[in-house]
């Protein structure tokens, strides 16, 4: 019996060396090799189903803890999240394999062992390790095979098994390597022309948004983009807009940013007040928080953050920014410098082409902000929101937008208000950032999505310093914006909410913490033995008949006879080896004694018929054969 599980042991070592050589977490790699190790041991695990569950949970959070303790892993193209979940998946199920190796009787057979390691080999497939990893899939398919035919208990022995049929298995391991080499050489391919089909079309990962320097027009694909991005926290009563980069220099149809001096590091406290709001990452930006312009009684885990002149916010160095927390206020942040010559420069001549048309719009006007809202009225009432058009590729975008072409989308809008200010002397610049819509009811919060990828302006006003300015038309941006999250991304997000939570605690435990509930899933099961133990003793003679006590003697007479020609395996259950004789091709009294065995089985454990009756009927099925066999021929 030992050797029928060689080829079950070489398929997880094979899904082992694919995890080692796609994950390269070489410190996983060495527990599972030491857990593959101990499967040679001469000893095996007797364990009920409520054990196997609660050691399957415990190695669930050992492999969880062990996993991210250990470090990123190779990123995923569809996700960078999906990488660690990836890694965790795989380790575990290779551990939870190793396991059930030594399991005298694991739940669904050995034979479903296969399947935790043929999860990981298909885990795997996305990755390029070059040639290596088709030959290994095929060896893996060919071992898997060995596997499956050593572990089915109706097939013969190697040695044993006709010359026929071995010139038959050998056709089957030809043609299963062909067909594994070839899926091999063809699966990689497809993979990657889907994931590229499924990141262009709804992950749209190409974006160039928020990024130092960007040109007039990219903001596009990510404002069709459904992946959320943030969380907001709290309510508020106006319109939310996020910051995450400031533009202050055109130039050739491209904005850029420019720094006067380093940012300065603010301590501030961990704990957020009561009353404050709280933006949570998600996904995207790694190197940015995104907040308001004016702010106060700001917070996050670390306790320190970045602020540069233009009240950007970024975390320090090695860590992510994961929650900003802080409450809105009408205060100008002290940390916002004036304007400097970047915030007036216009190149290219393109100031002769705006400055007259930016003076015929606000002649009437005497006031800064009386001159900028008339910019603004101009813009939101004679020009359309769109996604959908073209533009000259000769022509500049801002010219073309003004002048020709009056549609476009929020980033043709900041920009021609900030360029219009700056030609009749108002510093401007341009903001990206998100606008907060979707409200989230099942979860009491606000997601924040790609496609709330937003663009506005802020000007200097004399007096009051910077401010913001929003020309884009409403009317687009709430068509364009769901106010509310559907009944199906509600759910999703909630639950990965709680997932997300899950996770920072299990994070959070020490190593005390971790041993504790390690022990406390021990306990449990150990407890549920007892009391199990404890009912049975409990009953009545009367009540627990012949449940577990030792076989009857007519039982090990049957299963004798039986032995010379179809004898029960080891890891066999009663049940399984009666439906194995019920097989057509078995003569009729095989039939008879598989019957017998499954009412043996229901009397033994389920107390079901009568222990006399059945004695008699195994009794008559014995002297038949013995009959049948001293029979003359």
């Amino acid at each position: 019996m030992r050797t029928s599980l060689w080829p079950l042991r070489a398929s997880i070592a094979i899904a082992i060396l694919l995890y080692a050589l796609t994950f390269r977490q070489w410190t996983a790699t060495y527990a599972l090799l030491a857990l593959l190790g101990l499967t040679l041991l001469p000893f095996r695990l007797e364990i009920d189903r409520i054990g196997e569950i609660i050691l399957g949970l415990v190695g669930l959070v050992a492999a969880y803890i062990l996993t991210v303790s250990i470090g990123p892993a190779p990123k995923h193209p569809i996700s960078e999240g999906f990488a660690l979940v990836r890694a965790f998946a795989c380790f575990w199920s290779l551990a939870y394999a190793c396991l059930r190796v030594r399991f005298h009787d694991p739940f669904g057979g050995h034979a479903s062992t296969l399947f935790l390691p043929l999860f990981v080999v298909t885990a795997c497939g996305g990755d390029h390790i070059g040639y290596l990893y088709h030959a290994l899939v095929t060896v893996f398919s060919l071992v898997s095979l060995l596997a499956l035919a050593a572990l089915d208990p109706s097939r013969p022995a190697l040695p044993k098994t006709t010359s026929r049929r071995k010139l038959l298995l050998v056709v089957a391991f030809l043609t299963a390597t062909l067909v594994a080499t070839g899926l091999t050489l063809a699966i990689p391919p497809v993979h990657q022309w889907i994931t590229q089909r499924v990141s262009d079309s709804f992950l749209n990962r190409a974006q160039t948004g928020f990024s130092m320097y960007f040109r007039v027009g990219s903001l596009s694909n990510m404002l069709q983009s459904e992946r959320a991005v943030l969380r907001v926290h709290g309510r508020f009563s106006d319109t939310l807009r996020l910051r995450g980069i400031v533009y202050n220099r055109y130039f050739n149809k491209h904005w850029s940013t420019s720094r006067t001096r380093s940012p300065k590091v603010y301590r501030l406290p961990t704990r957020p007040l009561a009353s404050s709001l709280t933006v949570e990452r998600i996904a995207g930006e790694r190197y940015r928080y995104f907040a308001p312009l004016d702010i106060d009684h700001l917070s996050t885990p670390s306790g320190h953050v970045d602020m540069d002149e233009m009240g950007l916010l970024r975390p320090l160095q090695k860590e992510m920014p994961e929650r900003l927390s802080f409450q809105l206020t009408k205060q100008r942040s002290p940390a916002l410098a004036p304007p400097v010559k970047a915030d007036l420069r216009l190149f290219g001549g393109i100031e002769k082409r705006l400055q007259p048309l930016a003076l015929a719009w606000t002649k009437a006007q005497s006031s800064s902000l009386a001159k900028i809202q008339a910019l603004v009225h101009k813009l939101q009432s004679e020009y359309r929101y769109s996604l959908s058009f073209e533009r000259p590729p000769h022509l500049e975008p801002i010219i073309d937008f003004l002048e020709y072409n009056k549609q476009g989308h929020c980033e043709y809008f900041a920009s021609a208000l900030a360029l219009l200010a700056r030609s009749i002397g108002l510093p401007a610049r341009v903001i990206g950032g998100y606008l907060v819509y979707e409200y989230n009811a099942l979860g009491g919060y606000y997601i924040v999505r790609e496609k709330n990828a937003h663009a506005w302006a802020e000007i200097w006003l004399p007096n009051k310093g910077w401010q913001t300015f929003d020309a884009t038309p409403a009317s687009g941006l709430r068509s364009h914006n769901r106010d509310r999250s559907t009944l199906f991304g509600g759910t999703i997000d909630l639950l990965r909410v709680w997932l997300d939570k899950a996770q920072e605690w299990l994070l959070s435990l020490t190593l005390t913490q971790v041993l504790t509930l390690i022990f406390s899933f021990i306990a449990l099961w150990i407890a549920i033995r007892v009391l199990r133990r404890f009912r049975q003793k409990a009953r009545s003679p009367g009540e627990s008949g012949p449940h577990y006590r030792d076989p009857l003697a007519t039982y090990q007479d049957l299963l004798r006879t039986l032995h010379p020609t179809l004898p029960k395996q080891e890891h066999e259950t009663i049940e399984h080896y009666a439906r194995r004789l019920r097989r057509d091709e078995y003569p009729p009294h095989v039939h008879q004694a598989a019957q017998l065995l499954l009412d043996y089985a229901a009397l033994r454990y389920g107390t079901l018929g009568s222990e006399e009756e059945l004695q008699q009927r195994i009794q008559q099925w014995l002297q038949e054969q013995h009959i049948s066999a001293h029979a003359p021929p």
